[in-house]
């Protein structure tokens, strides 16, 4: 695995593990987010888009991915829609993220159904 994929790995638990009401933690997980969009963008520049496609499985670092990737312009068509199968997924549920997928579908202009 590449050391970009490895650090947004790491960024992605830094992130999913942050204390909402710990101030140095939520500073930690607002880094990291920067960080892994940081990631993100150097990616899909590089078109290494396939890359970061291939987390779309992994529970924490997949949302990321998908949310972050499907909102690009410069990517495909296809790897949009790979990963709007992962976010309209996330919406089916009934999750706190589930309605925040839903509220992201519809504000993009997607059916989340």
């Amino acid at each position: 695995m590449n050391s970009d994929i490895e650090e947004f790995l790491e960024f992605s638990k830094e992130h999913s593990s942050m204390d909402y009401g710990d101030l140095s933690s939520v500073k930690a997980g607002n880094r990291a987010a920067d960080s892994m969009r940081v990631i993100v963008t150097r990616l899909i520049e590089s078109d290494r888009a396939e890359e970061l496609l291939e987390l779309l499985d992994n529970t924490i670092a997949g949302p990321w991915v998908a949310f972050t990737v499907a909102g690009l312009p410069n990517v495909t068509n296809e790897q949009k829609l790979r990963c709007l199968e992962l976010i309209r997924c996330i919406a089916a549920g009934d999750s706190i993220e589930s309605m925040g997928a839903e509220m992201w579908l519809r504000d993009q202009g997607y059916d989340h159904r």
